[in-house]
């Protein structure tokens, strides 16, 4: 079982270890970031009988929404699996205390709880244990809560179990029909209307911004964003979704990753955890060279010198853009937020030939490279290449 499983996890577990090692966390996480954002609290543990103990998301009540990353994220510190469930899972553990006849029923129960002083990382003991590999690789100890809702599942199905043989086979059966109708009772009750239900094709439309061009004609080209996240979290985090869906339809058109794939749009950004420093520093030089100001964009030269070489033909902001080299080409307004659809002037194409190159051996000569030098016509590189300058003609 352990050669099998072993074997099943290698798909995943050899690629993360080689992303892991051309991302920022090669070296690990500090501990202080992996214990201090986006925190599992104390009162967080109340979920277990409750996820909305602390209020919902999608109608903006949630208690720590505005502070995700110092208060922690719903959907990573809801511990509910079910009221039922849980209650049989307590059950279990008096169970074990007084009989202490089942080492595996009561090793889970010794896991469910060191996996819960895990989840609760600055405000559990065991806290230190994020300074070792291979945890330190790992952000966010509230996800350990997973393993604990797990160990506390079978421990309760143990005690369902040593129950129901108590009891006269048809009576067994009637009971146990009883439980899983009340276990889908419960969860329907509590996540039916939770989630926005609609209509595929109304959500999978081609954007209205996206109308003036034909994605599929531009495939040799890339899409950014800039600005969409500060329009979608101020609905988002104040009201929720529930009431709020036709906003939400509207927010499709700014293309973000990674709704961007079902209008067949490629983008220069993407939506992951584990980024690699190399893309890092690409949104660095893009992001961190964007002037947001009240009503209006400022893109300076570096910014557009990456937007350029990345082959960046179209930029869908919420405001207007006011620098040269961007021609607006669509425009469209929902109540007081809108999107702004623009055309570089002079995008590469994804694939280029080049005649020359630029050698690149740290960090530092990659962003001096944008600041000072034309990057137009040369390739960068790594390793010094012994090669001879060639300007011919060529396709």
């Amino acid at each position: 079982s352990l050669i099998l499983t072993s074997a099943l996890s290698s798909v995943y577990l050899l690629p993360a270890i080689s992303a892991t090692n051309l991302s920022d966390r090669e070296k690990g996480i500090k501990v202080s970031k992996i214990l201090n954002e986006f925190p599992f609290m104390p009162e967080n543990l109340l979920t277990f009988l409750n996820p909305f103990t602390l209020g919902k998301p999608s109608d903006g009540t949630y208690k720590y929404i505005k502070e995700p990353d110092k208060k922690g994220i719903f959907w990573e510190n809801t511990a509910y699996f079910g009221l039922l469930p849980f209650i049989f899972a307590i059950g279990g553990i008096i169970y074990l205390n007084h009989k202490r006849n089942n080492k595996i029923a009561t090793s889970l129960v010794i896991l469910a709880v060191i996996t819960t002083l895990l989840a609760l990382g600055k405000s559990a003991p065991l806290h230190f244990v994020f300074s070792f590999p291979p945890l330190n690789y790992f952000r966010v100890p509230a996800r350990f809560i997973l393993f604990a809702q797990i160990f506390l599942i079978i421990i309760s199905s143990f005690f369902v179990d040593k129950t129901l043989k108590k009891v006269k086979n048809k009576l067994s059966i009637a009971l146990t029909s009883i439980l899983y109708l009340i276990l889908i009772a419960d969860f329907f009750t509590k996540w039916w209307s939770y989630n926005p239900i609609g209509n595929i094709d109304e959500w999978s439309k081609k954007p209205e911004i996206l109308l003036p061009i034909d994605p599929t004609i531009e495939t040799g080209y890339q899409f950014f964003t800039i600005g969409s996240n500060e329009i979608w979290n101020e609905i988002f985090i104040n009201y929720g979704w529930q009431k709020n869906l036709d906003n939400f339809k509207f927010f499709l058109n700014a293309v973000e990753p990674n709704t961007n794939v079902f209008f067949n749009v490629s983008h220069l950004g993407g939506y992951q955890i584990l980024s690699t420093k190399r893309q890092n520093v690409q949104q660095l030089l893009i992001k961190e060279n964007i002037q947001k100001k009240d009503n209006e964009i400022l893109i300076n030269d570096v910014s557009k010198k990456a937007l350029n070489v990345f082959g960046v033909k179209y930029l869908i902001s919420t405001k207007p853009i006011n620098s040269s080299g961007f021609t607006e080409i669509n425009r469209i307004s929902k109540e007081k937020n809108s999107f702004y659809l623009y055309e570089n002037d002079n995008p590469k194409e994804k694939f280029q030939l080049y005649y020359d190159y630029l050698l690149i051996n740290h960090l530092s000569d990659y962003l001096n490279a944008f600041r000072d030098s034309d990057i137009q016509n040369v390739v960068f590189v790594e390793n010094p290449l012994n090669l001879a300058n060639n300007e011919e003609p060529g396709s």
